[in-house]
């Protein structure tokens, strides 16, 4: 789930000659960075519209504190930026975020935002540009690849003989705008939007062939292959490795405004993505949670990394919960029919798909081990796969209300299950700490997630809505957010 900009969505970066105390050639970075690298005290972006906030919520125009690189916004607008992250745990950064990008800018930009950068003294800074050399008026005023590289190499070039010594720059790949025109292209209302504002008609004019939108496509790899290569040359640059551009949305990710940028879902996506990639990826500190929706789209919050999701697949029935591994390295989704989808680290233990269910499938929680996970029925029943072990169900009482959500306790000795009204039931060793049974509520429940020392949990509600109880914090949720399909579920990355 990514989006674009125009810009119009965007990424960029650049280098060449001289060698400055940050930047000597070497081999591609590592995937993380090494513990003694020091967080930054000031940063700037490098980028177009997308970092902008350009149209992702609410008004026409940028909204740079929902930036996915230095937007302040957090928590509420739900965007977690990189920024925010560096703040959480080194609050010497504090006012000293730049953001130099421009919306509209292209790869040639790039260098007078570097300069910008220079004059700045920033020790960190992120660029994701390149969007608007493929997202043009025509597929023949298309940046050529000799062109993108030579700016790329001129900007990373000024980065590396102005910045101080110990600085960091990370370079996002260009968001795939070929999955936008495959995830859009039948929504009739995207199609009006983009012909009537002229949006990167080079990829979603309607009169393109499947040819012509293939040979877009062909030129955004080509340059984002030229980002990656000039970007590994030096040892304080790090390259997402086409992250971004692998990273499949789901429409809850655009701006329901232009059609093409990220939405504020999109740029908190965009934001934990991206910060998964990059320098510091588990130094942000803090809880955080993924948000899970009927279409299989998955929203990261607070510092969990986003490992996919289901957002781009035509699924036989919704997806109605999530459950984590117990490293937050990935996650389950389940659908309605019972069907178990994995990501990242998450290994698929079984299913209920094939099965003559009682009542639909609406939630699941994991063993903390990995080794196996419970599905729960709307009627309160419980089902153990892998070496998770049946600790009880409701399937046999009346309930004021369906059951809907399920949580697992730190040892998998017990589980939680939630109803739509709020109603929490304890199972095993879980333990009461509280309920929404009793409060009128803007939107029913639909899921819950324990806290990682199983002291508490969260509930959450089809608006997007969060509810804490026990030692479970706040970190903000969706329910300001215009949402293209309802919330179904939420876990911690803990």
């Amino acid at each position: 789930m990514i989006r674009r900009g125009p810009g119009l969505v965007a990424v960029l970066a650049c280098a060449l000659v001289a060698v400055a105390p940050w930047a000597l050639p070497a081999a591609p970075p590592a995937a993380a960075a090494p513990a003694s690298t020091a967080l930054p005290n000031s940063m700037a972006a490098i980028g177009d519209s997308i970092t902008q906030g350009f149209d992702d919520c609410c008004s026409l125009g940028s909204h740079p504190q929902d930036s996915w690189s230095t937007g302040s916004g957090w928590p509420s607008n739900g965007v977690l930026s990189h920024y925010q992250r560096i703040l959480s745990a080194h609050p010497a950064i504090a006012g000293n975020a730049y953001n130099d990008s421009v919306s509209g800018a292209t790869v040639a930009d790039s260098e007078g935002q570097a300069q910008m950068a220079v004059a700045q003294g920033v020790q960190y800074v992120t660029i994701l540009i390149g969007a608007n050399d493929v997202c043009t008026s025509t597929i023949a005023s298309m940046t050529a690849t000799s062109a993108f590289q030579t700016a790329f190499q001129s900007t990373m070039s000024t980065l590396e003989s102005g910045l101080p010594g110990g600085a960091h720059v990370f370079v996002s790949s260009i968001p795939d705008i070929y999955q936008l025109w495959s995830v859009l292209h039948a929504n009739p209302t995207a199609e009006a939007v983009w012909s009537g504002a002229h949006i990167c008609q080079s990829m979603l004019a309607t009169s393109n062939t499947e040819a012509q939108r293939q040979q877009v496509l062909a030129q955004e790899e080509a340059d984002n292959a030229v980002l990656g290569q000039v970007c590994t040359q030096y040892t304080n640059c790090r390259w997402d490795d086409d992250a971004t551009f692998d990273t499949a949305f789901s429409p809850a990710d655009v701006s329901t405004i232009d059609y093409f940028h990220p939405s504020q879902a999109g740029q908190a996506t965009l934001a934990s993505l991206t910060w998964s990639s990059s320098w510091w990826p588990s130094a942000s500190g803090g809880a955080g949670y993924w948000l899970a929706a009927q279409d299989g789209g998955v929203f990261a919050y607070g510092d969990a990394p986003f490992q996919g999701s289901a957002g781009a697949q035509h699924l036989v029935d919704p997806i109605t919960g999530l459950a984590p591994t117990s490293d937050g390295g990935g996650y389950w989704l389940v659908a309605l029919d019972g069907g178990v989808f994995s990501y990242g680290d998450a290994v698929f233990h079984g299913s209920a798909a094939a099965q003559a269910l009682n009542s639909p499938t609406i939630g699941m929680a994991a063993v903390p081990d990995g080794g196996g996970y419970w599905l729960v029925g709307s009627d309160g029943g419980v089902f153990a796969y892998g070496d998770a072990t049946f600790h009880g169900s409701a399937g046999a009482h009346h309930l004021n209300a369906p059951v809907v959500g399920m949580a697992a306790t730190l040892d998998g000795g017990g589980y939680w299950l939630v109803a739509r009204d709020g109603g929490v039931f304890a199972y095993g060793d879980a333990m009461f700490y509280g309920s929404a049974g009793a409060r009128q509520l803007n939107a029913p429940v639909v899921g819950m997630a324990a806290t990682p020392g199983g002291g508490g949990y969260w509930l959450v509600a089809s608006d997007g809505g969060v509810f804490a109880y026990g030692d479970a914090t706040f970190d903000g949720s969706a329910g300001a957010l215009s949402l293209t399909a309802s919330v179904v579920g939420m876990a911690n990355d803990a």
